[in-house]
């Protein structure tokens, strides 16, 4: 599980530091890339449909029409993938209750980050965290055996 997971890490790193470099040159060629970039940077806060649609200057309509065309989501399930991935990488380090991590990714209601992550990841954020926590502790033990 920690080895997919580490695969997983690298490959959003490389993916969003790839989008944050085509959306520099693009922004002008692109509104919603600048959109992309803007809720990559801003996932925690109360962002609305609107405040993206205001960073692309569109419409909120067509802001979502072309949002959903360019990445094949609506821009509700990009910002949740945002928040659920990065709580997904906290609760990978340890040491953060599941509690303080659904608000540190801008979700009000614990229960609501709860059901939402065992919907996308297939497991409760409390048993990601223990698996990852259990797999980390051979490799702690052996370096400190040493």
């Amino acid at each position: 599980m920690c080895v997919e997971e580490m695969i997983y890490r690298v490959l959003c790193r490389e993916q969003f530091s790839r989008l944050l470099r085509i959306a520099a040159r693009q922004t002008v060629q692109s509104p919603i890339l600048a959109a992309l970039a803007f809720a990559r940077a801003h996932y925690a806060e109360p962002l609305t449909v609107n405040d993206l649609a205001r960073q692309a200057a569109l419409s909120p309509s067509a802001f979502s029409a072309h949002f959903r065309d360019a990445t094949g989501r609506s821009p509700y399930q990009f910002l949740k993938e945002c928040r659920l991935d990065r709580a997904r990488e906290l609760l990978g380090g340890g040491g953060t209750s599941v509690t303080a991590v659904s608000r540190r990714v801008g979700y009000t209601s614990a229960s609501h980050f709860i059901k939402e992550f065992r919907t996308r990841f297939g497991v409760t954020p409390r048993a990601y965290a223990d698996a990852c926590g259990l797999d980390a502790e051979p490799r702690n033990a052996q370096r400190h055996a040493d």
